[in-house]
């Protein structure tokens, strides 16, 4: 049986491209990757009946800035994405490599479109686990706009680790009746994910829930009330910023949507 080839998750043209999730510039501030290096990159998935799915990659060798994934077009990837690496690289050059340096609003605003195109590639890895709406991408695509239920955070890296990626995604609705608002043609709602390059800690919350803003439910105090740079950025944003993240803190925040899933005595109602 032959599968029908993948579509371009913005234009829906094939996806004829696999795009990195870190691009080649920001390979060479990184330095060279250690030797016989190996990485994970899992998806933690959550159902009140079926408990916690982990899927991706475990122990595959190679450095994560060597992943490609299949996700876009040819025109997509070498047109308005490879323009908007080339707005973000003087940006968030200082940011990788811990230097002082002062954002304004539309530098944040740059930033957080480039964090958002990660965090959508990323999670159509796995389509099947993906939370962006296909109609909230396409507006993403045509004019630049973030989903508003995007929540962006920056910290800063004093840790030896200098690239991660953790995603946990879940379904959660709130009544009997379902997730609201509608799935609308994906399988999760919310999801947490925490990259780590160079000196920067990146973390997106996206919660497709009504009323809900599940970052203030599973937080951590001294990130999350301090480290957002979207929606709504300050006029000036100055890096690098605390608290600054060893490896035990990092992982503590991306963990730490895990950890109030198995603490939330979760039930389903068919």
């Amino acid at each position: 049986m032959i599968k029908a080839p993948r579509k371009c998750i913005f234009c829906g043209e094939n996806a004829n491209s696999q795009e990195h999730i870190w691009p080649t510039w920001l390979h060479d501030l990184l330095g060279p990757p250690p030797d016989n290096v190996r990485h994970n990159r899992q998806n933690f998935s959550y159902h009140p009946c079926d408990g916690t799915k982990v899927t991706g990659p475990t122990d595959r060798q190679g450095d994560q800035r060597t992943i490609r994934i299949r996700t876009v077009c040819n025109v997509c990837n070498n047109g308005w994405m490879n323009r908007l690496e080339g707005e973000v690289r003087p940006i968030l050059t200082p940011i990788i490599t811990g230097e002082k340096t002062t954002l304004n609003r539309g530098h944040v605003e740059t930033l957080s479109r480039w964090i958002s195109l990660k965090v959508i590639i990323a999670e159509n890895e796995d389509p099947a686990i993906a939370l962006t709406p296909q109609v909230d991408r396409e507006r993403f695509w045509k004019d630049g706009t973030i989903p508003e239920y995007f929540r962006l955070y920056v910290a800063h890296n004093i840790g030896e680790q200098q690239m991660f990626y953790l995603r946990h995604s879940h379904c959660v609705a709130y009544s009997e009746g379902g997730p609201n608002p509608p799935l609308d043609g994906t399988a999760k709602n919310v999801q947490f994910v925490t990259l780590v390059v160079g000196k920067a800690v990146i973390q997106a919350v996206c919660t497709r829930i009504a009323g809900v803003a599940m970052e203030e439910r599973a937080s951590i105090i001294g990130f999350h009330d301090r480290c957002r740079i979207w929606p709504n950025p300050d006029d000036e944003t100055s890096f690098p910023r605390r608290p600054r993240l060893d490896e035990d803190s990092i992982e503590r925040v991306a963990t730490i949507f895990q950890r109030y899933i198995d603490q939330s005595n979760a039930t389903w109602a068919d």
